[in-house]
């Protein structure tokens, strides 16, 4: 997808507009866009990135979701790196915590994201100026109640379970918490 930086007349607020690739349009890229939408729609929680709507305009699919102002946990790694800083236990600790939060939330809603990985963990400022973080990217997610079938081991691989790739269908919360490991690490 494409994520772009939109203003909604209706709440008079900035927000995320995610859309696909205009070279990636397909029903399946379509419908996986409408299934993000849905799945993440109904997770609320401070540390999961909040998803408004999804609809189309004009044949396009769209999600509308918070407009978050921060890096992903992959550039602040980087930028740390460049700067010869490590990123200390207590900050690590902190940032693992609050991706264990979230998760919770999407597990108890039955909801395995099967996609955790740096890029998809972004690091925002709170009021409060503590580090907060966000789970994105809900686009692979599986629904645990749902009887549609995976479509074979999707994820990234560094940070995939290996039921995650062997046996798709047995996908548990347990993969996720696989590729948290894999995140701290």
């Amino acid at each position: 997808g494409v994520v772009y930086r939109a203003f909604d007349k209706v709440s008079q607020t900035e927000v995320a507009l995610k859309v696909i690739h205009p070279h990636r349009i397909n029903d399946r890229e379509t419908q996986r866009l409408k299934q993000e939408g849905l799945v993440a729609r109904n997770l609320r929680h401070k540390n999961i990135v909040a998803v408004y709507d999804i609809n189309e305009s004009n044949g396009q699919s769209f999600i509308t979701m918070e407009m978050l102002a921060g890096e992903s946990l992959r550039e602040f790694h980087r930028k740390r790196q460049q700067q010869g800083k490590e990123i200390s236990f207590q900050t690590a600790s902190c940032i693992i915590w609050q991706i264990l939060e979230g998760l919770k939330v999407a597990h108890e809603n039955g909801v395995v994201h099967r996609d955790l990985k740096p890029e998809n963990i972004m690091i925002v400022k709170e009021a409060s100026g503590e580090l907060g973080i966000r789970i994105l990217d809900f686009g692979i997610a599986r629904v645990l109640s749902s009887d549609s079938k995976p479509e074979g081991a999707m994820g990234t691989r560094a940070y995939m379970a290996p039921e995650q790739i062997t046996n798709p269908s047995l996908a548990q919360p347990s993969a996720d918490l696989y590729a948290v490991s894999m995140i701290y690490y």
